[in-house]
């Protein structure tokens, strides 16, 4: 296998790690112009399971979070892999994604 090749193959590896912990953390809105933007709909979170209840300081609160019907809070959401994450995410699937 060339250099190149095997070196791409760690930092894809890598990057796999960092979105699996990206994908375990807490969702946390820290800026009041996001709060905004999510609290008056210009900007809208969905389709989205997060581990623990959304942090805010401002006016879009876990209750603004939870009320739209395809996001939740699940504290049992796991995944021991990039693999089982693809496997459970119908947007992951095809060749687009390694």
């Amino acid at each position: 296998m060339p250099k190149y090749a095997a070196r791409f193959q760690e930092k894809t590896k890598k990057y796999r790690l960092l979105l699996l912990q990206l994908l375990l953390q807490p969702l946390v809105v820290e800026s009041a112009l996001t709060n905004a933007a999510l609290k008056n709909g210009t900007s809208k979170l969905t389709n989205m399971t997060v581990t623990a209840a959304l942090e805010s300081d401002g006016d879009y609160t876990n209750d603004d979070f939870t009320a739209v019907t395809s996001n939740k809070v699940d504290a049992t959401l796991s995944y021991t892999s990039f693999d089982a994450i693809k496997a459970a995410c119908d947007w992951m699937k095809g060749n687009w994604i390694k």
